[in-house]
């Protein structure tokens, strides 16, 4: 093999080339240690790994931290396909947790609406969700105003906030 064979090698990666790819194993091993225990569960990994990571979460000094990091990083980068398979699997949690976001802010705003334009809103509501218990809504609305009007506690609103996301998912 000559000199020039080795640099038009397709498999040749230069020190830096690595050093970033190493990053990158570092960040997604990062990003799964900040994931809550519960979701993390759900990830399909390695007993070592899952280790390392539970280990990362119970140290707390910086450099410690570091190390732990870097290691978790090797043990992804060691795994083969454990890589791609862990970025699909932090891809759907993620998009998952932003479909739940945009569906609360949804209800959010509907509530919002509700307290805001009174009986304009509740009949827009009660016409795109017919399966609604009106009576039901129709108190809840009125109390949750009456609450704003007086500066109460939001407790009706809450309520109010429930039934709407209930609605919602039911629709």
């Amino acid at each position: 093999m000559t000199e020039d064979d080795f640099w038009d090698d397709p498999d040749y990666k230069s020190k830096t080339e690595i050093k970033s790819d190493m990053r990158e194993l570092r960040a997604l091993g990062l990003e799964l240690a900040e994931l809550p225990k519960k979701i993390l569960d759900t990830v399909p990994m390695s007993e070592e790994l899952r280790y390392a990571i539970d280990e990362y979460r119970r140290i707390t000094h910086k450099n410690a931290l570091k190390r732990q990091a870097s290691f978790i990083g090797k043990l992804i980068r060691k795994e083969e396909d454990a890589g791609e398979a862990l970025k699909a699997s932090l891809e759907s949690i993620k998009q998952e947790r932003h479909k739940t976001t945009r569906q609360l802010h949804v209800v959010e705003q509907w509530r919002e609406r509700l307290i805001d334009q009174g009986n304009e809103a509740f009949n827009e509501f009660v016409s795109q969700f017919p399966n609604c218990d009106r009576q039901q809504l129709r108190n809840l609305l009125r109390n949750a105003q009456k609450d704003k009007s007086q500066n109460k506690p939001p407790a009706n609103a809450r309520k109010l906030f429930k039934l709407v996301q209930q609605v919602l998912a039911e629709a």
